[in-house]
């Protein structure tokens, strides 16, 4: 019998069958957050469905948004409380990307395109401007907001998500934008299998650059940094031609599939990336079973304890200075998936 006890949501159709996933042993989701630079973590965590995967966390002053497979759930208490908010009258989306732009929030959404608010939450309305149906990563810049799509590669706008240009020319066929990032005044898109990609805004053309394949993309001071999956990770000075593999220090304790010792000189492990994001001062990364840290632009990686659960993947980061959030993908009992081997386009751990 399955217990009655569910999560209902007031978008009508979403119903989060939370004591169903923990009947039949599901893998469970939380936020965890850090004050201090990630050496100490506290769950933060009521009030989001447990067995609802959690894509994307933003930050904006004391409000904290969490977008997930059953909407868009926000926090005005560092995530000690969450609420689910309506951005749909039909039905709760699965939200992939969150980014805030001209004093506007957007959410990249699979499936219903581009959603945005003007009025800071309380109301919100599809962006039709922007065709694709299938957002998969956002990044604001100046005026310009950049939308990496699942079919339509990525595209651009420069009047607050109002009208939208496809950045066409050289995007490999069928690529899909799976990360976006700016260094050197560029826009870097990260299209797996198919490579880095940077924007050339004086030739109007897409050129691939580097040898990298990466499923997730940062930057932190000038330095480009890239995670495989499989693969490890691998940081670029230089806006992406030359790259080098991170030195993960505790390498012999992340028990990552694939992962080999650290030779002497510091080869670094070819586990799993699933997510990349920082600032000036750290980057996280999320791996096979944990998560890691670099504060040298990537050369040197620590994994983070300090209250996180063990053997649970990180899958989506929000961080400014020392206030960091981070999302981990707890597996159920007994259950270990296999997360070393190379995800599909459209795998998610």
């Amino acid at each position: 019998m399955i217990p009655s006890r569910v999560l209902r949501l007031r978008s009508g159709s979403a119903l989060i069958l939370a004591s169903l996933g923990q009947l039949l042993g599901g893998d469970s989701f939380a936020v965890f957050r850090s004050r201090d630079g990630g050496d100490t973590w506290t769950q933060a965590s009521q009030g989001l469905p447990p067995f609802s995967r959690i894509n994307a966390v933003h930050a904006d002053g004391s409000r904290t948004l969490a977008g997930t497979d059953a909407g868009l759930f926000r926090s005005d208490d560092e995530g000690g409380t969450w609420n689910v908010v309506v951005v749909l009258p039909e039905a709760a989306p699965r939200i992939l990307a969150i980014t805030i732009h001209a004093d506007r929030i957007f959410l990249g959404t699979d499936r219903h395109g581009l959603i945005a608010s003007v009025d800071q939450g309380k109301t919100w309305e599809r962006k039709v401007g922007l065709a694709a149906t299938k957002i998969r990563s956002l990044h604001a810049s100046g005026t310009k907001l950049y939308a990496g799509t699942d079919a339509d590669g990525v595209q651009v706008s420069e009047d607050a998500g109002g009208n939208w240009i496809a950045l066409r020319k050289g995007w490999p066929a069928l690529g899909q934008a799976f990360a976006l990032s700016e260094v050197g005044g560029r826009i870097h898109a990260a299209s797996y299998s198919q490579g880095l990609h940077r924007w050339n805004e004086e030739a109007g053309t897409w050129e691939r650059v580097g040898t990298v394949v990466p499923l997730a993309l940062a930057t932190t001071r000038g330095t480009l940094i890239a995670g495989h999956n499989p693969g490890g990770l691998h940081a670029s000075h230089d806006a992406g031609v030359v790259w080098e593999q991170g030195r993960i220090r505790t390498a012999s304790t992340l028990d990552l599939p694939g992962t080999a010792e650290p030779s002497e000189g510091g080869d670094g492990q070819d586990g799993p990336v699933w997510e990349i994001a920082g600032d000036a001062e750290r980057v996280f990364a999320g791996v096979g079973p944990g998560i890691l840290r670099t504060t040298d632009q990537g050369r040197t990686w620590n994994r983070m304890t300090g209250g996180l659960p063990e053997e649970a993947p990180g899958i989506a980061f929000w961080v400014q200075g020392a206030r960091v959030f981070a999302v981990v993908k707890q597996q159920a009992t007994g259950a270990r998936t296999a997360m070393g081997r190379p995800a599909s386009p459209s795998a998610t751990p």
